[in-house]
């Protein structure tokens, strides 16, 4: 139960990030002023992801039996977790951008942890076969995506680096969201059972 659960918070976090994604759109597009709510969707997103991998973290062995893939995973709740507590402090009213300086160190801290857990979940999903390999195939696809993105920075070409980028951000909520569904259909690694004859 408890890993089904973490499933669908991990789904859910990634269904509050593309609406996060949603609402920044529309504020760039002036169809909206939605700052204040862009910043509350993504601690909330970022909450769901992390409280979800934990669980999945915690009460999948099945899903992801290798002990270093499930340490990936809490690496990436921790980070995750980290992050909104810092998003969540840069959108109180009070925050203003000379007291960045002071949480500087804290983001980068967050950030590593969240690279780290990411690339060690990655190779997890790689190494579990089924469902769960085919999302960590999708997820490194999402982040080749989104370095070949950033090299599109000139005037002429940011229209492709905006497009590419866009694809591959929602290849990467795939790929999430992939993880997630594994963990609530509580997929099993695939096993070579070898045939015996009578």
């Amino acid at each position: 139960m408890q890993l089904r659960i973490g499933g669908a918070l991990v789904v859910s976090g990634v269904v509050a990030g593309l609406v996060a994604g949603i609402i920044a759109a529309a504020d760039a597009l002036n169809f909206l002023t939605g700052e204040g709510i862009v910043y509350a969707v993504v601690t909330v997103s970022l909450v769901l992801l992390g409280i979800g991998l934990a669980l999945v973290a915690m009460y999948g062995a099945g899903v992801f039996p290798g002990i270093w893939a499930r340490r990936g995973l809490k690496t990436l709740a921790a980070g995750l977790l980290f992050d909104a507590v810092l998003v969540a402090l840069m959108s109180t009213p009070t925050f203003s951008g000379g007291m960045l300086g002071a949480i500087i160190l804290p983001l980068i801290a967050a950030s590593w942890i969240t690279v780290i857990g990411f690339a060690l979940t990655v190779l997890g999903a790689l190494s579990s076969g089924g469902r769960l390999e085919r999302a960590g195939w999708i997820l490194v696809v999402a982040v080749i995506g989104l370095v070949v993105a950033g090299g599109f920075n000139s005037d002429a070409l940011r229209p492709i680096g905006v497009g590419l980028g866009i694809v591959a951000g929602l290849t990467l909520a795939i790929g999430i969201s992939g993880i997630g569904v594994a963990a609530i259909h509580g997929v099993q690694p695939y096993v070579d059972i070898p045939q015996t004859t009578s």
